[in-house]
């Protein structure tokens, strides 16, 4: 994976020991149509030596740091926040690609490229809130769904319903999207941002 040092973005992936191979065609088949001018990869912990060996062999430039790098006072530890924590401290100065092991570029990615060169923010949809509503528009559609017992323990979905305890929350707006595949347009987001969230 060649970096393009005259690019408009950087990409960041979360990485564990496992995906490390899924990882490397998720970037290149990517990066073959829109190269990055960096590339920073969040060890979830799991990666070895090796793993990271292997990584800087297939992309010079490479910055690998795990969660304990990321600064975190106020969110919950591991998972996700990290992730996002890390692409709000790097949307500060660059368009910041979002890009998950588990995806595969088979063609030319037209819209998404768009969006970056226009520095506008992209994201995969998904069937349940797919497109940006009013944010209490979305936890009345969530309220309004038939959850299983299982599904109403899930932090998203607690989430979802619990919209209208944020502040200003008749000026948010939201989509249910999926993260592994999401543009960040340069001051986008905040660190401020989502540890208030």
């Amino acid at each position: 994976l060649r970096l393009d040092p005259t690019s408009q973005y950087t990409l960041v992936s979360q990485i564990c020991h496992f995906d490390v191979l899924m990882w490397l065609v998720a970037a290149k088949s990517w990066a073959r149509y829109a190269p990055p001018r960096r590339v920073w990869l969040l060890d979830d912990g799991s990666l070895t030596p090796a793993d990271i060996g292997l990584l800087n062999e297939h992309v010079a430039g490479l910055t690998v740091v795990t969660r304990g790098d990321v600064e975190n006072p106020r969110c919950p530890k591991g998972f996700f926040f990290e992730r996002i924590l890390l692409i709000a401290d790097l949307v500060a100065d660059s368009y910041v690609m979002q890009l998950d092991s588990d995806t595969v570029t088979t063609s030319e990615p037209t819209e998404a490229v768009t969006c970056i060169h226009g520095g506008t923010c992209f994201t995969l949809g998904t069937d349940f809130v797919p497109e940006v509503v009013p944010i209490l528009e979305a936890q009345q559609i969530c309220a309004d769904r038939d959850w299983t017992a299982r599904q109403l323990q899930h932090e998203q979905v607690q989430s979802e319903l619990a919209f209208d305890k944020l502040s200003n929350p008749e000026t948010r707006r939201y989509v249910r999207a999926n993260a592994a595949f999401a543009g960040f347009a340069r001051g986008a987001i905040s660190r401020d941002d989502v540890e208030s969230f």
